[in-house]
């Protein structure tokens, strides 16, 4: 059976899905997570898709305003971001080439910055 995160790699590779994520944006990227993690309001703000499979859900401008300001809340200013669930994410089809996707894993342990840190260098994809 093929993992959520092996449908991500090869979304990815096929290139269906574009994730960018910088080096610098580490420790802003990681404390996101832990922010989700931790406070079910930003969460709720910060996920693109408020619920459910993107094949039944339209993302709206105001889908979209709400997510870049929950990440502009966190010190990360990008112009088409994209957060979604890891399921989410594994059947996500771009809408522009210039959206940067990225899926917010979830917690295996304690929700901490290790573990957000952990899990972004696990599979090189989390937010």
């Amino acid at each position: 059976m093929t993992s959520t995160y092996e449908k991500l790699d090869e979304g990815i590779k096929a290139g269906k899905l574009r994730v960018t994520l910088g080096e610098e944006s580490h420790d802003d990227l990681a404390n996101v997570i832990v922010e989700a993690w931790s406070n079910p309001e930003y969460k709720k703000r910060l996920l693109t898709i408020p619920s459910g499979s993107p094949k039944d859900y339209k993302i709206s401008g105001a889908d979209r305003t709400r997510t870049k300001k929950a990440l502009e809340e966190m010190g990360i200013f990008l112009d088409e971001p994209i957060v979604l669930t890891v399921r989410q994410f594994a059947t996500y089809k771009m809408t522009s080439k210039t959206e940067i996707v990225f899926p917010l894993p979830e917690p295996r342990g304690k929700k901490s910055r290790a573990e957000a840190l952990k899990k972004m260098e696990e599979h090189a994809l989390g937010v």
